[in-house]
């Protein structure tokens, strides 16, 4: 079944969406576009765009100290598919980009299919972030041409067909060392969609339907696109973890303690 989230923003004639107070739009993104210098506006629709050029801008994040006592949860080689579609309102939906579920590693921006809309090309981006008291992944789709994500006017077995339904780890789930990465749940997440052609930016907030748990997935969500001119959507899932020791590590604790107790006799 699929779920729609909360705005923060009012959407006229839209009776599924409820408004949230305006000061909860603080909660929703953060300081993503100024901490995160998102690149995509520098050279995107220009015929020299470099998506390494992008790649450098936005990976330069910082990345010491947060949720997990400084650590980041996440291999830096792990891989998780990533994936757009529109679907109906009754939840029928096809994907966007025609690669679908496309494994992206960690870090690395890479195309993850033409559109099936409009041809462009759809770029694909995730990351892992630490904060002072929690973790994040943040993923990113967008155009390389500044074209809508979803144009509007699509329509799926008559039904019209402008619901965005994003895919994160669909078939390759968001990889959590089960040796020593425990007990990892979703605090807050938001999606929001951006615009390069200055319309205003739109936020939704999905924390009342993934916090708790979380196995590294979320493909049964879906939003009402708010319109056109959208060609950036930024999915984030702030998170909490335990880290066990690894088995090394407890058995020279032990030692040492042992070490202690006999000096101290």
């Amino acid at each position: 079944m699929f779920k729609t989230g909360t705005s923060c923003a009012a959407v006229i004639g839209v009776s599924i969406i409820t408004a949230l107070p305006q000061s909860a739009s603080a909660d929703l993104m953060g300081n993503t576009l100024t901490e995160g210098g998102f690149a995509w506006n520098m050279a995107r629709g220009d015929s020299n765009f470099d998506p390494q050029l992008y790649e450098q801008n936005d990976i330069g994040r910082d990345t010491v100290g947060g949720g997990g006592g400084g650590n980041l949860a996440i291999p830096a080689s792990s891989t998780a598919s990533l994936g757009l579609r529109y679907a109906t309102q009754a939840g029928d939906g096809m994907f966007i980009n025609d690669g679908q579920d496309v494994s992206v590693l960690k870090g690395s921006l890479e195309p993850i299919g033409q559109s099936t809309l409009n041809g462009s090309t759809i770029f694909g981006f995730w990351q892992e972030f630490a904060f002072a008291d929690t973790n994040r992944v943040e993923v990113t789709w967008f155009t390389n041409d500044i074209s809508d994500l979803l144009p509007p006017g699509q329509t799926l077995n008559g039904e019209s067909a402008d619901f965005m339904d994003w895919r994160v780890g669909a078939v390759d789930a968001i990889d959590f060392p089960s040796q020593n990465v425990t007990n990892v749940a979703i605090n807050r997440a938001s999606l929001s969609f951006v615009s390069s052609s200055g319309q205003p930016q739109q936020d939704f907030s999905f924390t009342l339907q993934l916090s708790g748990p979380w196995n590294g997935t979320d493909f049964n969500l879906r939003q009402l696109v708010p319109g056109s001119g959208y060609d950036v959507l930024i999915m984030q899932y702030d998170f909490t973890f335990d880290i066990v020791p690894a088995p090394a590590s407890t058995a020279l604790g032990l030692i040492g303690l042992m070490g202690l107790g006999r000096r101290r006799r």
